[in-house]
């Protein structure tokens, strides 16, 4: 069983100047109904989306996911994997359960070319209740983006920051995170 309830308010899907977007999922596989284990899964995210003019936004995304004790490794949550997370490759921190925050200030500068600074803190720990108590990481950073196509729907994105203490690269060739 999977179900999910969103709210989307943004200008654009691509590239979000203003707007909100707001999303749990659950999901919920029953070995009554043919699956192999019987586990839980809740996510649930928000993005806020903030245009600053001078072709400016500030992108702030909250996240937070849990899943059950008896639930398969494949389903565990990834600190940028899960959702997406500046500076952090994705199989860098996992565990059951992530909280995390995250912000990105972002300047379309030249015709396909976005610059943007970030900063991020989040942690991923076996149980809500202590990922919720436990010491955040923090992360900074900065990086550039290039758009493809003129839809803005395939980018090359590279960044460098400084995430827990540890210097971090990291460069992407597909969607972008908008």
């Amino acid at each position: 069983i999977v179900t999910e309830m969103g709210w989307d308010t943004r200008d654009s899907e691509y590239d979000s100047y203003r707007g909100i977007r707001a999303s749990i999922q659950a999901y919920l596989p029953r070995k009554s109904f043919g699956s192999p284990r019987s586990f839980e899964r809740i996510l649930l995210s928000a993005e806020d989306y903030r245009s600053l003019g001078l072709k400016l936004k500030l992108k702030t995304l909250f996240a937070l996911a849990t899943l059950s004790d008896n639930g398969p490794f494949h389903w565990f949550s990834q600190m940028s994997g899960t959702f997406p997370f500046s500076g952090l490759r994705p199989t860098r921190y996992i565990d059951r359960s992530l909280v995390s925050l995250a912000t990105e200030l972002r300047w379309k500068s030249l015709g396909a070319l976005t610059l943007f600074g970030y900063a991020n803190m989040g942690t991923v720990s076996s149980s809500l209740k202590k990922a919720l108590e436990e010491r955040y990481k923090l992360g900074v950073g900065v990086g550039a983006e290039i758009h493809l196509t003129r839809f803005r729907v395939r980018a090359f994105r590279a960044e460098l920051g400084i995430f827990g203490g540890e210097l971090t690269f990291n460069s992407t060739l597909g969607f972008p995170i908008s």
